[in-house]
């Protein structure tokens, strides 16, 4: 094009040159003939001047028709290129939220609780996706109308060229992927057609020039490369919606309230003829609580089945309640024998009647030893009958003052055992079972149950306070700290039930990682509830830490045991006396003191000032039901 235009303007200055000549000449002459001749040589001079003129201005005209051509050829190019690159980053954000979709976001959640914003979010990425599609089709026809506006008949093949590469992005669908792949396989049939054509005409300038063959080739690159690109999204996107539609699925968990009721009189003193609530009856209630609170409980935790605490404290308190019973019978039995008629018939009931409670589970054993604060053995069924209707062939008053005398001594010890025993099991209950229940009421509303726990006094720790107390029912702040990892077990539940679907065999790893995960979180939090009840609610100066309550337990020592589904378990089994005491938080707990900030210690304020600041598990296992 360079050459063309030097070519002109050097044909225009020696036709201009020449002119200037012939009217120099034909001023000069006189003679009618030359001047004929002049002014016809100036006259084609003239018309050879026009039609330089004429040919430059083609010349021109041809010139930026190719270059609009090639101009709208490259906007195309590069509209197609800039919107490649923003389908890679779309794929890229429906990755991201693919994988942040099964993690914790701010605070404890989950799949569940990431679902519907993950769905707004992807819809969003969708929107923009054919927003820009669509922009990009009417950019590329409007450049197409240039190309169209400044080519030539014979470019009609490179304008059905660029149709159908406009018609293969128009005719993209992101919710049929069939029918999109149908319209591209077409396309391209046609394409492959034509491609050569074109490539043949540019090479000798018929119709379009070489740079234009070259960039509709490129062109015909950045259509399968923009394509491509949005079939990734798409698939990306798909794999997200069904991710999605998993979690969003995931069964919903619905909490059933409880009545939590009132057992705070079971603590008062009982006398013969009482008719108000017993220790059996507060156990019964606090039995029935805990097991409806397990099974809902761990409905909220997910699968597999995981024992929570309330699974060790229905299983502690109906021990407790076996030993309420039979401390209840026995006084009842104590008083009744107390009441002298010289009716050996009624003293031998009575005596029998006592010896069939507490003969039972290692009772007479327990109450003898506290009762005489020994730690020898003894034959209880010949002890209690000497005892109480002395010896065979005696006569019936010396055997009844000596048994009046040692039943006062049984019933000051069993009286305080079953105080002891009464108060520790509906003060657990009054601490422990409320806030399951009311974080299963928030969660199950779809509201955070860690707020609510906070909003119902759950919100340690408290300055230097060790103990519970009505004002402060989580001094320590083991019960909001059980319940924040009481809340992760659900999301990982949740989070392996979504790979378990999606690829059971290649997911296998992380799922087992994942239950691992919640196995360890649970029983974390089970010792952060076990710290509750164990050491803020037992270990309170008038429970474990009452000298005689302490006393009391110390003869216990060796004699105790729980049953729980998986069968029975001594407690401090071999022990003795003055070997163990149950009333010892670390001896109980299998606790020891470790430096403070050891990793896997649970900080906590002792009663006694030689005790540390951090206590770790020591990996034998726990049974959280205080001492029975």
């Amino acid at each position: 094009m360079g050459a063309s235009r030097n070519h002109f303007g050097e044909v225009r200055e020696s036709l201009m040159q020449r002119r200037g000549a012939l009217q120099d000449q034909l001023a000069q002459t006189q003679d009618p003939a030359q001047q004929a001749s002049l002014q016809d040589q100036l006259a084609l001079v003239e018309a050879g001047y026009a039609q330089n003129t004429r040919q430059e201005r083609e010349v021109q005209c041809a010139a930026l028709a190719m270059r609009m051509g090639v101009g709208s050829l490259a906007t195309m190019n590069q509209s197609l290129q800039r919107s490649s690159t923003s389908l890679q980053t779309k794929t890229e954000r429906f990755n991201t939220l693919h994988d942040q979709l099964l993690e914790q976001q701010a605070g404890p959640s989950g799949p569940r609780q990431n679902a519907p914003a993950t769905r707004r979010a992807m819809e969003g990425v969708q929107r923009e996706i054919e927003q820009e599609r669509s922009a990009l089709v009417r950019g590329l026809r409007a450049e197409a109308r240039v190309f169209r506006d400044n080519s030539g008949p014979q470019a009609a093949e490179a304008r059905r060229f660029i149709e159908s590469q406009i018609a293969e992005i128009e005719g993209l669908n992101f919710s049929d992927p069939a029918q999109s792949r149908a319209s591209v396989e077409r396309l391209n049939a046609i394409q492959a057609e034509l491609l050569p054509v074109i490539t043949a005409q540019s090479s000798i300038w018929r119709g379009i020039s070489p740079q234009e063959g070259r960039m509709l080739r490129d062109l015909d690159q950045n259509v399968d490369a923009y394509v491509a690109d949005y079939a990734q999204a798409r698939e990306a996107s798909a794999r997200l919606e069904a991710r999605v539609e998993l979690a969003e699925n995931l069964p919903d968990f619905a909490y059933n309230p409880l009545n939590l009721r009132d057992v705070s009189a079971a603590r008062e003193t009982r006398t013969p003829g009482s008719t108000g609530l017993s220790g059996v009856d507060a156990n019964r209630i606090i039995n029935e609580t805990y097991n409806a609170l397990d099974q809902q409980f761990s409905r909220f935790l997910g699968d597999p089945p995981t024992a929570n605490w309330m699974s060790f404290g229905k299983y502690a308190s109906r021990e407790a309640g076996t030993q309420i019973q039979n401390l209840e019978a026995a006084l009842e039995a104590l008083e009744t024998f107390k009441q002298v008629d010289f009716s050996t018939g009624n003293d031998e009931r009575a005596v029998g009647a006592l010896i069939e409670v507490m003969t039972s589970d290692r009772m007479m054993e327990q109450a003898v030893r506290m009762a005489f604060e020994v730690g020898e053995d003894v034959d209880i069924r010949a002890f209690l009958t000497t005892a109480l209707l002395g010896p065979p062939g005696s006569s019936v008053v010396p055997g009844v003052v000596a048994g009046v005398d040692f039943a006062d001594r049984m019933i000051g010890a069993l009286g305080g055992l079953r105080e002891a025993m009464v108060t520790v099991n509906t003060r657990i209950y009054e601490n422990i079972a409320r806030p399951y229940d009311v974080f299963m009421q928030a969660e199950s509303r779809g509201e955070d149950g860690l707020a609510a726990l906070r909003a119902a006094g759950y919100d340690g720790p408290h300055g230097g306070q060790t103990f519970t107390t009505e004002q402060m029912r989580d001094p320590q702040g083991f019960v909001i700290s059980a319940f924040e990892k009481y809340k992760e077990p659900s999301i990982r539940s949740d989070q392996a039930r979504i790979l378990e679907r999606e690829d059971p065999v290649g997911n296998r790893e992380r799922i087992d990682a994942l239950m691992a995960e919640r196995e360890a979180l649970i029983h974390e939090a089970n010792l952060l509830i076990g710290m509750q009840e164990q050491l803020t609610i037992l270990q309170a100066p008038d429970i474990f830490g009452d000298p005689m309550v302490s006393l009391l337990l110390g003869a216990m020592s060796g004699t105790m045991s729980l049953t729980d589904a998986n069968g029975r378990h001594e407690l401090l089994p071999g022990s003795s006396p003055s070997t163990a005491n149950w009333a010892d938080f670390e001896t109980r707990m299998g606790l020891r003191q470790v430096p403070a900030g050891t990793a896997g210690a649970i900080e906590a304020r002792m009663p006694n000032p030689h005790f540390s600041q951090g206590c770790a598990h020591i990996g034998r296992r726990v049974y959280f039901g205080s001492f029975y």
